[in-house]
C-alpha cells in the first residue's frame, strides 16, 4: 500500500483535537488520507461505523471500581455479547463487520487482562486521587483464572486474526501480561500468545544490549523462529548503533551513595552555581521538545559559566537511543537505576516528566514544574544568572 496524507489537513485536525473544538471522525475515515495498492480499500469510510462499537474501557460505566470480580466479569461478557450482536445487525459491509468484531475482541481481552487496573483507574478518576504513592481506601476484588475463563468461552483469544485488529498494541500487551499465565489458563501453549509472553520482556533487553544466556535459551525455546530472529536482529542493530556513538556520548558516573544522599552528591561539584536538574527520558515527547527548545539558548541568552544543566534519566530509556541522544544535549548526564529514580521521584513528589528541580547559588533546591512553561523557565534562569 502507498499512503498519502494531506499534512495541512491532518495538522488542522490535530489542533482541533487538542482544543476539543469538535468530535472528529477516526483516522481511517478522515478526509485528506488517500491510498493505492492491494489494501487501499481498507481506508474506505464505508468500512467504519460512525459510532464505534467500543467497550470504552476507561469510562466510568465500563469499569466500576465497586464491582466484584464476578460482577465485572459478567459485565464484560454481557457488553461483548451486546456489541457483537449490534455489529452483526449493522448495515456495515461484511469486511467492515469483520474489522469491527476484531477490534471488539481485542478490547475484550484487554478488559479481562487489565480488569484490576481499569477498576483502580476508575476509582482514582471518580475520587480525583492521582497520587499513586498513596494506597486506595478500598481493596479491588482481583480477577482470577476462573473469571478469565469466561472470556475464553466467547471466542479463541489467540486467534491469529486478532493480530490484524486496530487495537493491536493493547491486545499484544494484554495477551503477554506477565502476571497472567494465559498459556496455562487458556490452553495457549504452542501458540503465538505463548511466544509473545516469552519474548516481549526481551525487547528492552535487546535494545539495551543486556540479553543473558538465560534469555537466549528462552529465545531458542519459542515455537515460531520469527520471534527469536526479530529479537536477535534488534540486538544486532543496537550493537551497530552503539559502536557508531562510541566516544561521543558521555554518561557521568552516578555517585555510589545511599539513595537519600544521591541528589546532594550529584549537585555537590557545582556548589555556588545555579543548577537546573531535568528529569526526562528518551521516550517522552514533551521532554525531547523542551530540550530541543533549550539547546540554542545555551549559546545565547542563557550562556553562562554560572548555570549548570543536569539531566537525569533512567533505564527505561534504551541504552542505544539514550547514547544517540545525549551528544546533542549540552550538560551533565546521569542514567539512574530503578531504585535511584524511584527514590528521587518520591523525594520531590514528581507527578510525571519532564519535571525540573532548581538549585540556587546557596544550594537551596525545590521542584519547579512551572518550568514546563518554557517562558517561565527562560526568564527565571536569566534573572538568576545576571
Amino acid at each position: 500500500m502507498d499512503l498519502y496524507i494531506d499534512m495541512h489537513q491532518s495538522g488542522q485536525m490535530l489542533m482541533d483535537r487538542r482544543t476539543q473544538k469538535k468530535q472528529l471522525p477516526p483516522f481511517k475515515s478522515a478526509p485528506g488520507c488517500y491510498a493505492t495498492g492491494t489494501y487501499a480499500g481498507l481506508t474506505s469510510s464505508a468500512l467504519y461505523p460512525d459510532k464505534p462499537y467500543s467497550m470504552n474501557l476507561f469510562s466510568k460505566e465500563s469499569a466500576d471500581y465497586k464491582m466484584t470480580a464476578a460482577e465485572y466479569t459478567q459485565h464484560v461478557v454481557q457488553l461483548y455479547q451486546s456489541l457483537s450482536d449490534s455489529i452483526a445487525q449493522s448495515d456495515l459491509p461484511s469486511v467492515g463487520k469483520e474489522l469491527a468484531l476484531l477490534k471488539l475482541k481485542q478490547e475484550a481481552v484487554e478488559a479481562m487482562a487489565q480488569g484490576d487496573a481499569l477498576r483502580t483507574y476508575n476509582y482514582r478518576m471518580v475520587h480525583n486521587q492521582w497520587d499513586r504513592n498513596k494506597p486506595l481506601d478500598i481493596k479491588i476484588d482481583s480477577l482470577t483464572a476462573e473469571n478469565r475463563a469466561a472470556l475464553c468461552k466467547l471466542f479463541p483469544i489467540a486467534d491469529e486474526q486478532l493480530l490484524m485488529g486496530e487495537n493491536i498494541m493493547s491486545y499484544a500487551r494484554s495477551i503477554s501480561n506477565p502476571l497472567i499465565d494465559w498459556p496455562e489458563e487458556a490452553g495457549l501453549k504452542g501458540t503465538f500468545a505463548d511466544d509473545l509472553q516469552r519474548v516481549i520482556p526481551l525487547v528492552q533487553k535487546a535494545a539495551n544490549i543486556s540479553l543473558t544466556e538465560t534469555d537466549r535459551k528462552i529465545l531458542e525455546s519459542v515455537h515460531n523462529p520469527f520471534y527469536r530472529d526479530a529479537i536477535l536482529k534488534m540486538l544486532e542493530n543496537a550493537q551497530i548503533a552503539l559502536k557508531e556513538v562510541e566516544g561521543k556520548a558521555i554518561i557521568e558516573k552516578t555517585p555510589e551513595v545511599a539513595p537519600d544522599k544521591l541528589f546532594e552528591a550529584i549537585i555537590a561539584p557545582y556548589k555556588g552555581k545555579v543548577i537546573l536538574v531535568d528529569f526526562w527520558n528518551t521516550w517522552c515527547g514533551p521532554c525531547r521538545m523542551s530540550i530541543r527548545t533549550n539547546e540554542p539558548l545555551k549559546e545565547q541568552e542563557l550562556k553562562s559559566d554560572n548555570l549548570v544543566w543536569i539531566y537525569l534519566a533512567n533505564e527505561t530509556s534504551p541504552l542505544v537511543t539514550y547514547k544517540q541522544a545525549i551528544p546533542n544535549i549540552k550538560g551533565k548526564h546521569f542514567r539512574l537505576n530503578d531504585e535511584q529514580w524511584k527514590y528521587l521521584c518520591e523525594q520531590f513528589k514528581i507527578d510525571g516528566i519532564p519535571s525540573y528541580v532548581l538549585v540556587d547559588k546557596s544550594g537551596h533546591y525545590q521542584l519547579r514544574n512551572d518550568f514546563r512553561d518554557h517562558e517561565v523557565m527562560k526568564n527565571t534562569l536569566k534573572k538568576m544568572i545576571e
